[in-house]
């Protein structure tokens, strides 16, 4: 007999229709194209289970190739099970099963593989009837292995050898706002008498992991490698970080690593750019239609740091590949980061976007600046701005709606930097967005007004508070305000493979703009300085300039000479790096630049551990109390002149001492903080020993951060108690104070009044 249900929810899709049918049975979504169908044979078994007032219908299901699938029905009535029992009887042959579900809230139970569908299963902990061993009971959770997409080990310490993660695949079919299971971390118990520290012996997590990635398949691979770039130093991983080999099958790339394994399709790979680095490497990125989820972080780009030294990597494609793609052998051979991008290019299918026309006033292909707390690069490509790395940051030309450029208001802030706001059209929504990327060299301007000139890039006029002109007012023939972005009149990026875009990734050219420098109407000097600054030519300042000034200006005072004799200023913790680094550094990249080498530099000093910079640190305190005990005995000299050399030893009369706190002021006001670290020092102390004082600092605002709104409400309280104490200790303070002014002026009055004879007493 045939019956339909309304109403009826299959698992990881919407609402629909079930119809059971002698032939099928069969489920269609009421809101989208999801369908599900299998024919009366291929139905194997059937389990009804309850939870609160509704009911679900679990039904296992074999395909053409007999391999077992669970299918989930949700939102029957509970009053529906015996017409549905003898439907199933009547039409499949198949007797639906009672399953009892655990209600009572337990948090652990036995864990146990159904290997006839792919189901790792919990169950409550029942005693057996004599009273002996643990038993199955009622069941507490059950999950899909196949919707596993990853299966880890929590950490690498002793603790976390008893800790498994599951993570599962990102359902797109599922209803708006809808939730849905992304993550959830088991602690399994390890024996008794287990020494923890002993490797060799697995823990019963270990066992029970090693279990569950056999059954959730997320390490299978099917198919031959074409190509595989391993982990040998040539390449790194910036985004997700950690150390993975990349193995190219037919149509997906592996990635794999010590913790994580990644399956990306070709089909989510929406493009690839290879771009220079101005310290002599590349980034190749990787952007994904899908975003891969690394424990709780989400990757929309795959972002590394490759190399540039010679290598060679093999192909295993068969003959007609290769002629397809022109390749005479199996070898690629070359720079690697040229190697790598030629390899995902065959083997994916995608076009690589390498870097245009644009370069700076060093001749670089980026900018150096900052993204919010972050420093990185900004390439201005031919159709987009893609900045890395950390978040990585793409914004096509055609989202964009302005841009404005802003003086730079960060720490230190001077007209030697500025900021570029980029602010994109309006989305559906109507809310717009803004990229705000601060602290770019003022040098950097003139080719950057030109680049977005020529990409015809709306630039919003800024009026300074001081009536200075902004940076684009009053320039009539350089295209400023021009909307929108002419599709047909812009280039495309360059792709990587063709003969001018492979000369022009390995080879670097001096003139590559040269043919656009003539077009700048309004500071076509100003590029041409930048661009003779960048290649070392000598610059020669215009006559008129020079000679107004000489006429204009006037004579100013001599400058003071600088004390050759006065203690030397300690250095920073940073210094005492930079000097044991540097020479490792050039010994390393021979020939390397004097700005690439501080920029490595610091790349090497944000990569320390908070250990690693104590040697550091320490040498910078010591030097500094060096500095302070030489500038407790020295005695500066009298204000010099050019022409009279510092004398040590001669003191200065005009030298100024800070004004001394007075000790009967109140002290300071405490924030709720300061109370929570004084309570929790003496506690961490006694815990912790030998711990560090920059580490209990760490742990403390750890601590802190961790704490609810109710736990901190007691300091809070500390705080506003304190906080009334200084106002009236400080009102009174305060009272005091003017009665002592007005007595001291009746003091002086009186004074002015006494014959000079008195005043020539005072005096002496």
């Amino acid at each position: 007999m045939a019956s339909t249900i309304e109403n009826i929810g299959l698992y990881g899709s919407t609402v629909g229709k079930l119809n059971l049918s002698p032939d099928t049975l069969a489920w269609a979504s009421l809101s989208s194209s999801d369908k599900f169908s299998t024919t009366s044979d291929n139905i194997i078994h059937a389990e009804w289970s309850v939870y609160g007032k509704m009911a679900y219908l679990r039904v296992t299901v074999k395909d053409k190739e007999g391999k077992k699938s669970l299918r989930r029905f949700d939102g029957f009535s509970i009053s529906s099970f015996d017409t549905l029992k003898a439907t199933f009887l009547s039409n499949y042959d198949v007797s639906i099963v009672k399953t009892k579900m655990s209600l009572g809230g337990a948090s652990y139970g036995l864990p146990s593989l159904k290997d006839s569908d792919s189901r790792l299963v919990f169950n409550e902990n029942a005693v057996s009837p004599d009273g002996t061993e643990n038993t199955q009971g009622p069941e507490m959770l059950s999950l899909e292995m196949n919707e596993v997409s990853q299966c880890v080990m929590r950490g690498t310490g002793t603790k976390d050898r008893n800790l498994i993660e599951l993570q599962f695949h990102d359902n797109d079919n599922l209803e708006k706002n809808s939730d849905q299971l992304v993550q959830i971390s088991f602690y399994v118990p390890p024996d008794a008498d287990m020494d923890l520290a002993d490797r060799t012996v697995n823990t019963a997590a270990e066992d029970l992991h090693a279990e569950l990635v056999s059954a959730s398949n997320v390490n299978s691979a099917t198919g031959s490698v074409i190509c595989e770039f391993k982990n040998d130093g040539l390449m790194k991983f910036l985004s997700p970080s950690g150390k993975y080999g990349i193995e190219l099958y037919d149509g997906f790339l592996r990635m794999q690593g010590s913790k994580y394994d990644f399956k990306v399709k070709y089909t989510d790979i929406s493009r690839l750019f290879l771009l220079n680095r101005p310290d002599g490497r590349a980034f190749f990125i990787v952007a994904l239609e899908k975003a891969i989820r690394q424990g709780a972080q989400r990757h929309s780009y795959l972002v590394l740091q490759v190399d540039k030294s010679d290598s060679s990597v093999t192909l295993n494609l068969d003959e007609e590949a290769r002629n397809k793609s022109g390749m005479k052998d199996e070898q690629l051979q070359g720079k690697f980061s040229n190697i790598m991008a030629k390899a995902f290019k065959l083997i994916t299918g995608k076009k690589v976007f390498v870097t245009g026309k644009f370069r700076g006033y060093r001749d670089y292909e980026a900018i150096s600046c900052s993204l919010k707390a972050n420093d990185g690069l900004l390439y201005p490509l031919e159709k987009q701005f893609i900045w890395l790395h950390r978040p990585p940051v793409l914004v096509r030309f055609e989202e964009i709606s302005s841009v404005e450029f802003q003086r730079y208001g960060g720490a230190g802030a001077s007209g030697r930097n500025f900021d570029l706001a980029i602010n994109l059209r309006s989305a559906k929504d109507g809310n717009t967005k803004e990229y705000v990327f601060s602290g770019i060299e003022k040098t950097e301007f003139p080719l950057l007004k030109q680049f977005l000139n020529e990409k015809k890039i709306k630039i919003i006029n800024l009026q300074e508070d001081t009536g200075r002109k902004s940076y684009n007012e009053g320039d009539s023939d350089d295209g400023v305000g021009l909307d929108g972005l002419d599709e047909d009149d812009s280039e495309d990026d360059g792709d990587y493979g063709d003969d001018d875009a492979k000369k022009e990734q390995e080879e670097e050219s001096d003139d590559s703009d040269s043919d656009d420098s003539d077009d700048d109407m309004s500071e076509g000097s100003d590029v041409e300085e930048a661009r003779k600054r960048a290649r070392g030519e000598p610059i020669k300042a215009p006559a008129k300039k020079r000679a107004k000034t000489s006429s204009s200006s006037t004579p100013k005072g001599k400058k003071k000479k600088k004390d050759k004799n006065a203690p030397k200023r300690g250095m920073s913790a940073f210094m005492f790096f930079s000097n044991a680094s540097r020479a490792q550094i050039k010994e390393e990249n021979p020939g390397i630049a004097f700005g690439a080498i501080a920029t490595k530099i610091s790349e090497k000093w944000k990569e320390l551990s908070e250990d690693d910079k104590i040697p550091f640190e320490e040498k910078a305190a010591a030097d500094k109390e060096r500095y302070n005990k030489e500038m407790e005995t020295y005695v500066p000299p009298d204000d010099l002149s050019d022409d009279e050399p510092a004398s040590k030893g001669k003191k200065s009369p005009t030298k100024k001492k800070a004004p001394k706190k007075d000790p009967n002021a109140p002290k300071g006001a405490k924030g709720s903080y300061m109370f929570f670290q004084a309570a929790k020092r003496v506690e961490l102390k006694a815990e912790n020993p030998e711990i560090s004082f920059g580490d209990m600092s760490k742990k403390i605002g750890e601590l802190w951060k961790a704490c609810t709104d109710e736990e901190k409400k007691p300091f809070e309280d500390q705080a506003a108690e304190d906080k009334e104490r200084y106002s009236r200790e400080t009102e009174a303070y305060n009272k005091l104070k003017a009665e002592a002014l007005a007595m001291s002026s009746d003091s002086s009055s009186d004074d002015s009044d006494d014959s000079d004879d008195s005043d020539s007493d005072d005096s002496d």
